[in-house]
């Protein structure tokens, strides 16, 4: 792979450590380092919290039996 940029996302973002350590690793292969402001290196807890406020005001419930799908198709994601 010809990568050129690595974007650093989401709670682990905020990792000082982890984003100096990134850069001091990429630097040398010409690979840039992205990652938002601070303020918006969160986790997704906010994300799901909304989504479920807008499914629950629809009414529907779902139980604890519900299960993780990590191989999901996203079709509109180009891989």
């Amino acid at each position: 792979h010809n990568v050129k940029q690595v974007l650093l996302a989401g709670g682990v973002a905020a990792n000082a450590s982890l984003r100096t350590r990134l850069a001091e690793e990429l630097t040398p292969l010409h690979i840039r380092l992205g990652y938002p402001p601070i303020e918006f290196c969160t986790d997704n807890a906010a994300m799901i919290a909304s989504a479920a406020f807008f499914h629950l005001s629809r009414g529907e419930q779902h139980g604890l039996a519900l299960d993780v799908q990590p191989g999901l198709s996203l079709p509109f994601v180009k891989k």
